[in-house]
Parts: structure tokens; sequence; C-alpha cells
């Protein structure tokens, strides 16, 4: 047998002496630490608690902000439509052709109004094109 070792039926009152103060100190350190770990537990609770009402709070003064840009982003987009914009230019020309064949219609006033219809129908035009990417 080795110096270690202890025969069956035996035991080693030496090594069961030296452990006994170990694990009284060990208790006594864990009954030390405990009440340090319950006011940590209590302070982390309470600082976790104090976070997220002031999340709360701060998320419920976002919510009408969020739904204002909701709104005018469908507003956006709506105005943005090409069907909008290209209804937009037909009612130009329907409210202002009747003046092509006025009487009274200054000479080169045709031609303004030409030119201003072009330039209606390319603004609309290009808005329709630049609107397209936004739609998706």
């Amino acid at each position: 047998m080795g110096k270690n070792t202890v025969p069956i039926g035996m035991s080693n009152t030496s090594d069961q002496t030296a452990a006994a103060p170990a694990a009284t100190q060990l208790v006594e350190l864990c009954s030390g630490l405990l009440p340090v770990w319950t006011r940590h537990l209590a302070t982390s609770r309470r600082q976790s608690e104090t976070a997220v009402s002031e999340m709360m709070q701060a998320f419920s003064a976002i919510g009408p902000h969020v739904q204002l840009a909701e709104q005018q982003s469908q507003q956006i987009a709506d105005a943005l439509n090409p069907d909008n914009s290209a209804g937009l230019a037909q009612a130009c020309e329907d409210a202002i052709a009747p003046l092509l064949h006025h009487a009274q219609l200054p000479p080169g006033g045709a031609a303004a109004i030409e030119t201003m219809l072009a330039l209606v129908r390319n603004a609309t035009s290009s808005l329709s094109q630049h609107t397209q990417p936004l739609s998706r």
C-alpha cells in the first residue's frame, strides 16, 4: 500500500480533521457573500425596472410621431403616384385647351400655351420616372 491509501473499512481521520475547518471556512464565506449577492441582485433588479420604465415612456412618446410619419409617407406616396401625375397633366390640358381657340388670344399666346402644356407633360413624365423606384 502507498502512503496515502487507506485500508478498506478504515477511515482517514487526519483528512477528515483537515477538511472540517476548510468546510467551516467555506460555509462562513458563503454566509458572508449571500447578503452581498442579495443586495447586488436587488440593485440590478431596481435598475432594470427603472430602465424598462424609462424606455416604455420614451416609446410611448415616440408613437404619435411614428404615426404622423406614416401618414405623411402615405400622402407623399399618393402625391407621387404616376396616375395622379398623369391626371394632373390631363386636367391642365382640359382647363387650358379651350383658351387655344379663344378669339381674344394675343399673338404668340397659342404658342405660349402649347409650350406651357409641353412643360407640364415633361414634368409629369419625369416625375413618374423618378417615383417608380420610390413606389417599390
